[in-house]
């Protein structure tokens, strides 16, 4: 009795909703307002009321009529009077004054008025009374109103020994939802009827509760194709299934009476839910049963379904749904689909629930979905939509696992939690799935999964559009300005690491994926990845890209307790927003990644925590796709410190004790952005608040890695790094790095210089105290150069521009390092002015104090400084060398003298394990391991 009264409740909640929002549409005030002027008008049934149910010509006690004025502004329910009731008309008085009016039974039909139609709803869930079903309009100039009925009426006679709790019936063709219906006069001056549909759906599902009787749906009239069908389902798979064998025209006005069902209902679906006799599943109304006795609270735990046959006829009503613990229907056993395919017609209006929304509403612990197809189309206004499962909901010991599937769904979600497999996951494994539909959704949007937790996805394949179309979907400030406190801002209070729009997952929590790959397009609005939009506790292994990736928005936030400051898209290749200790290795990306900063060709921002035992890592990535960031926030504050763009990762931001690194990656793509902040492998190092101790096991490091791509912007713009920055102190590393790429400073909007540098652009920090603390704020050692390093006005006079470095502001400790590149403008044939020289130099531009040191450059160098003379001079161990690597000036490191580039680079290095030793030509460096 209980599952009874959940479906007669939830019927009933549906039909409740509706009226509310069939209220809200008309204008309240306008109702309140409306003229205090008296009318009477008289209501009575025109003869069609008779021609549906013999002796239904009267009133009844509880009958409303809802009559509009012309222009639909203002209306009045009208009750019948209990002196009415029984009678075939009445007369009442009513407070509103027009030329024309209309009038609508049941009140629950009515929708409104709007250009001279009545807009009524044929219900997606009626409850099968034919008060209900019997829906009446009328038009006058007054004062009396004909109601006419203006749809079909069906009748289907349950006989089951009360037993079957619900119909469902499909046609081939639209029949129930929203119709604006024209009340028209035709040549001869009689009544016709226009009706112009503005929400349809071909399915619609009757509770019945176990008790037998009449029941009447309104439909729309038209011709209804054959295999229009009618299914009486009961809780445990038994159903009893009819179809018709020709087309029917269904008339206005008129019952079509499609007879009895029930009185021949299967016990359930063949089998025994063993291995060696599986229930098996061979045509939709199978399906249907089954699907049905899950929402019914059957769950299959331990048993085994099998699908026998593709399912042509579209499935309507998803397998299970999720109210509350306590008010649920899930699949807990194994579905076996034998690749087979199901066709899925889904909208979540004609569903028990907007929400959950997919072939399985909710599969639970233990459950098995195996080798299946879905195709065809999904929508929902609400949560956990998808292709094939709504959630996935496994627990610790007892997973679910999803196995070679694929969706070919086009799946349109509401508001959080879509994908192609799968709209939520937990403790769920995914293996050899593929998304081959689009998706389109608002948070947490995903080819595979929308949002994993403690799940894992592997050998996963996304082959279709993957779209986010929320401007509030980051749980960020979004602005259209970059101005963190302007009126555009909408602030929106989900957590600051959750939701994200990816390929395979949109947010993947305390996860881990690997070996997946996506070759589509991949779009949203922050936080969107190739691969994975959020990567919380997630490590992602050997995946690829291929898709461009685009957001079309940034953030812009200010966390002291755990983020520190952020801002930009974070957007990239293979993962947009990556937290904590997850790691991103051995992945490739060769999609276009656009937005606004915040981008990376493999990290579009990464964060680190304060946990001192873990950090995030990006190690061995390559990166072969065009970065590109257009309109950027360049507001002049600190934000814009921390929003960039790089070859591999965009943004790098960290915490009071950690920061995470990039090791051994490499890039092929050109960098570009408008604004400020660019490089080669990391766009930018920044920590905003807190002072870090130098001593802290979470250096920022970029390690081993290699830039091939050019690399361009207005500020701060280098080979492998832009810039390294932080409030207070932030001993950034770069170690063991190379540039072959031309670094392009274009800064037009000032000649106060463009800090540009063959391997980092700059390095500084906002308060002076700590400008030369003794804890340096950077390492930049054992790089390497052969990339042109330009700036593009000419008539600049302070380009601090640098083979090695642009600027360094803050205490540092640049050695070992060379670089062969020109250094100059853009052209190379109009050369520098004298005072712009003062801020170019083979090593660096410029440097604040005593920083640049064991330096080494071409005698035939267009500069022919180590250093900038505008600030510090050079120390005396930097040093020119020849075409044959010889020194210039002899350097002395340990009392031993050196006259060759390689001997004297590995010298410096000594027996130390933190640097690669140098071999080869001068020219053309090896790297080589110890």
């Amino acid at each position: 009795m209980k599952k009874i009264y959940l479906f007669l409740l939830a019927a009933a909640g549906i039909l409740a909703v509706a009226s509310c929002a069939r209220e809200e549409l008309v204008d309240k005030t306008g109702e309140v307002n409306a003229p205090e002027e008296v009318t009477t008008l008289t209501f009575s049934f025109d003869a069609s009321k008779t021609a549906l149910v013999d002796g239904k010509t009267t009133w009844a006690s509880g009958d409303k009529i809802r009559v509009y004025t012309s222009d639909g502004g203002f209306y009045r329910d009208v009750e019948v009077p209990e002196e009415a009731v029984g009678k075939a008309s009445f007369s009442a008085e009513v407070n509103i004054k027009d030329t024309l009016y209309y009038a609508v039974y049941p009140i629950e039909a009515s929708k409104g008025i709007s250009g001279g139609k009545i807009t009524v709803n044929l219900p997606k869930n009626p409850d099968g009374r034919f008060d209900s079903a019997n829906i009446c309009v009328a038009l006058t100039k007054g004062p009396e109103f004909k109601m006419h009925n203006v749809t079909a009426v069906l009748k289907v006679t349950v006989n089951s020994g009360n037993v079957v709790e619900m119909l469902q019936i499909i046609a081939q063709n639209d029949m129930v939802g929203d119709y604006a219906i024209g009340l028209d006069k035709d040549k001869e001056g009689k009544d016709s009827l226009t009706f112009t549909p503005s929400a349809t759906a071909k399915s619609l599902n009757v509770a019945v509760g176990g008790v037998d009787g009449d029941y009447y749906i309104p439909v729309l009239p038209g011709t209804y194709v054959k295999d229009f069908s009618v299914t009486a389902l009961r809780g445990n798979g038994g159903y009893q299934n009819k179809k018709t064998s020709q087309d029917n025209e269904v008339k206005i006005n008129t019952l079509f009476d499609l007879g009895t069902i029930g009185d021949n209902l299967s016990t359930g679906l063949p089998g025994e839910g063993t291995v060696d006799k599986p229930f098996t599943i061979s045509n939709q109304p199978e399906f249907i049963a089954f699907a049905t006795s899950v929402t019914m609270g059957k769950t299959y735990d331990g048993q085994i379904v099998s699908l026998e046959a593709d399912i042509e006829d579209a499935i309507t009503n998803p397998a299970g749904y999720y109210i509350d613990n306590d008010d649920q229907g899930y699949f807990s056993g194994s579905f076996l689909g034998n690749n087979h395919s199901i066709k899925v017609e889904m909208d979540g209006d004609n569903c028990k629930l907007p929400t959950y929304v997919a072939l399985f509403g909710v599969v639970r612990d233990g459950a098995v979905i195996k080798d299946l197809k879905v195709n065809g189309t999904v929508k929902a206004t609400g949560e956990n939509t998808a292709g094939i499962i709504g959630w996935a909901c496994g627990s610790d010991g007892y997973p679910v696992k999803v196995t070679n599937c694929t969706s070919s769904v086009v799946v349109n979600g509401g508001t959080d939690c879509i994908g192609g497999i799968a709209g939520q996951s937990a403790y769920t494994e995914f293996e050899n799935c593929s998304n081959e539909g689009a998706v389109t959704g608002i948070e947490s949007v995903a080819g595979i999964c929308g949002y994993a937790y403690y799940s894992s996805l592997t050998n996963c394949h996304n082959k279709a559009a993957v779209e986010s179309k929320s401007t509030t979907a980051t749980g960020m400030w979004i602005t259209s300005t970059g101005n963190s406190n302007s009126s555009s801002t909408a602030k929106v209070t989900s957590s600051n690491y959750n939701n994200g729009t990816g390929a395979i997952a949109g947010w993947a929590q305390n996860s881990t994926i690997s070996n997946c790959d996506n070759t589509a397009a991949v779009t949203g609005y922050t936080k969107v990845g190739g691969i994975v939009g959020s990567a919380y506790w997630t490590p992602v292994h050997n995946c690829q890209n291929t898709g461009n990736v685009k957001a079309n928005a940034y953030y812009n936030y200010n966390i002291t307790s755990q983020f520190g400051h952020g801002y930009g898209s974070a957007t990239g290749g293979i993962v947009g927003w990556i937290y904590a200790s997850s790691t991103v290795d051995s992945c490739q990306n060769t999609g276009l990644i656009e937005g606004k900063a915040g981008l990376g060709g493999i990290v579009g921002i990464l964060s680190a925590t304060d946990n001192t035992s873990s950090y995030p890592v990006v190690q061995d990535c390559v990166n072969a796709g065009e970065v590109k960031s257009v309109g950027a926030y360049d507001g002049g504050t600190y934000r814009a410190l921390c929003g960039a763009t790089g070859g591999i990762v965009g943004s790098m931001h960290g915490t009071v004790s950690q920061y995470g690194k990039v090791l051994r990656c490499v890039n092929y793509g050109d960098v570009s952005t408008d604004k400020r902040l660019a490089g080669g492998i990391v766009g930018s190092v920044y920590r905003g608040n807190s002072y870090m101790s130098w001593n802290k096991i979470g250096y920022p490091e970029i390690n081993a890695c290699v830039n091939n791509g050019n690399v361009t912007g207005m500020l701060w713009v280098g080979g492998i790094l832009g810039y390294a920055y932080s409030r207070y102190m932030t001993h950034t590393k770069v170690l063991n790095c190379s540039n072959h790429g031309t670094v392009v400073g274009n800064r037009t909007d000032s000649d106060s210089g463009e800090v540009i540098g063959g391997i980092l652009g700059g390095v500084g920090t906002m308060f002076t105290t700590y400008k030369t603390n003794s804890n340096n704020h950077l390492e930049l050692k054992n790089n390497y150069n052969d990339g042109d390093v330009l700036y593009a006005v000419s008539t600049h006079v302070s380009p601090y521009a640098g083979g090695i470095v642009g600027f360094v502001d803050a205490s540092a400790q640049v050695a070992n390092n060379y670089n062969v590149g020109y250094i100059g403008i853009v052209g190379k044939e109009v050369k520098p002015a004298d005072n712009a020289k003062k801020l170019l130099g083979e090593i660096a531009g410029r440097q604040s104090g005593n920083y640049v040191t064991y330096g080494y450059y071409p005698a035939t160098g267009e500069i022919g400084q180590p250093v900038g003379t505008a600030g510090t001079a050079a120390a005396a161990t930097n040093s020119a060398f020849d075409e044959t690597g010889a020194l210039e000036v002899p350097i002395v490191i340990n009392e031993v003298t050196y006259e060759t580039l390689v001997d004297v680079l590995n010298a410096w290095i000594g027996t130390s394990t933190a640097y690669y030793h140098w071999g080869g030509a001068p020219a053309s460096p090896v790297h080589i391991a110890n």
